[in-house]
């Protein structure tokens, strides 16, 4: 072999084995189950039970040598837009086509993939029991215009809206569920497995919303990096997720 054909295949092993550092953006508020409470310095993952989310990427971490994975947290709506800018690599976040126009997820006949999807989630309705709220699994019944308070940013807004809620929007879940305990509005939603809800607060067991959450990446650092990625992805499809989850609930 030539001095320059060794050089070339020495040049791509090199890179082949190179540390790839992946940052990932999550939101800086509490959300249970995915999230805990950000430590004083909040990009300092904490310690102890950092969230599901976290512990799953850890775990992917350690089982792809080839890339490590760095940590920021902000406000949900910066986070997309960071992830645009490609500012950061990666967050974790439900497919709508519009987040498809500046973000790569796992793809498969043409739909996102959901054997290589993050977790799956399933949010139920709560509500004050004074209101007689129906909702079978397809049809909700109100019996008038009620508040329901999310946290912004989220895809199904518009949803509920069409549903027929007057939907105020905060910074994160727990604020949202905090005004719903505080009877400043009158509706919001809970991941389904919660059973800590006060007496006054009703929990509907039929998932009103449930939908897949994918390990997505900027389209600059998938351009870069696909090969590492598509790894990724396939070792994330290797562990069993709803183990983690089911710890924290």
């Amino acid at each position: 072999m030539s001095f320059f054909a060794t050089l070339l295949v020495s040049s791509a092993l090199n890179t082949a084995h190179t540390i790839t550092p992946v940052t990932f953006c999550y939101e800086n508020r509490e959300l249970l189950p995915h999230y805990a409470k950000p430590a004083l310095q909040s990009d300092v993952v904490p310690a102890v039970k950092p969230g599901a989310a976290i512990e799953i990427l850890q775990l992917l971490d350690k089982d792809t040598p080839s890339v490590t994975f760095t940590y920021v947290r902000m406000p949900w709506k910066r986070c997309l837009k960071e992830i645009k800018q490609g500012k950061v690599d990666a967050v974790i976040g439900r497919f709508t086509p519009e987040r498809q126009k500046f973000s790569v997820f796992p793809i498969a006949d043409e739909q996102p993939d959901p054997k290589r999807a993050f977790s799956v989630a399933s949010g139920c309705l709560v509500y004050n029991n004074s209101h007689n709220i129906k909702w079978d699994g397809t049809t909700i019944t109100l019996p008038k215009l009620l508040t329901m308070a999310l946290p912004r940013g989220y895809s199904s807004i518009e949803r509920y809206k069409n549903m027929g809620f007057d939907v105020y929007t905060v910074d994160s879940l727990q604020k949202a569920q905090e005004l719903l305990l505080n009877d400043k509005v009158d509706a919001s939603i809970a991941h389904c497995g919660r059973k800590d809800f006060p007496k006054h607060i009703t929990l509907n067991p039929l998932p009103i919303n449930s939908s897949y959450g994918y390990l997505v990446f900027s389209k600059q650092f998938y351009a870069a990096e696909k090969e590492k990625i598509d790894i990724l992805w396939k070792n994330l499809s290797k562990i069993d997720k709803q183990s983690f989850y089911d710890k924290y609930l």
